[in-house]
């Protein structure tokens, strides 16, 4: 592509992108579109990847269907400050550990403000009414007692959730 033509591109594409988002100033507005034909130029020079078995995502897809698993087996241990493993559960944990974060609805929802017709986002709080944090290193483990009843427990520190005891 010429020089000529790729400026015209650029022109183009900074006026549409100006009419499309007027809380973006001029400078943004430019600094994004010159990085995305900077994108354009890096995947037209070097290509996309031949990407042929799509392990990865097969694996993704197994880690889904397991994870769905409602009588999962699992070992859940948390690492001290000196590496060392310690049970959470007193026998086995059922399923993957579920972040504290997770939500079982939307975080944010969308909102429309003022006559303008501008639009936001705002936070959600959960069915419970409580507002989640984005983030936290706490993790809900499900435990299964001796009885056999399930006994979620809330763990602090980094854990670890296996298919299988560690043997050491």
């Amino acid at each position: 592509m010429n020089k000529t033509a790729l400026f015209s591109l650029l022109a183009v594409s900074v006026l549409a992108l100006s009419a499309c988002d007027p809380q973006q100033s001029i400078g943004e507005q430019r600094e994004t579109e010159a990085t995305k034909l900077l994108q354009d130029a890096a995947s037209t020079a070097v290509g996309i990847p031949a990407i042929k078995n799509f392990t990865e995502k097969r694996q993704l897809k197994m880690l889904y269907e397991l994870r769905d698993q409602a009588d999962l087996v699992t070992y859940s241990y948390y690492v001290d400050l000196y590496g060392n493993l310690h049970e959470i559960c007193p026998s086995t944990s059922v399923g993957y550990g579920m972040p504290f974060s997770a939500q079982f609805t939307a975080p944010e929802v969308p909102v429309h403000i003022g006559a303008n017709g501008a639009s936001g986002q705002r936070h959600q709080p959960e069915p419970s009414g409580i507002y989640m944090p984005d983030s936290t290193s706490a993790t809900w483990v499900i435990c299964l007692g001796e009885d056999g009843e399930l006994q979620p427990t809330y763990v602090e520190p980094q854990i670890i959730v296996r298919l299988t005891p560690f043997t050491d």
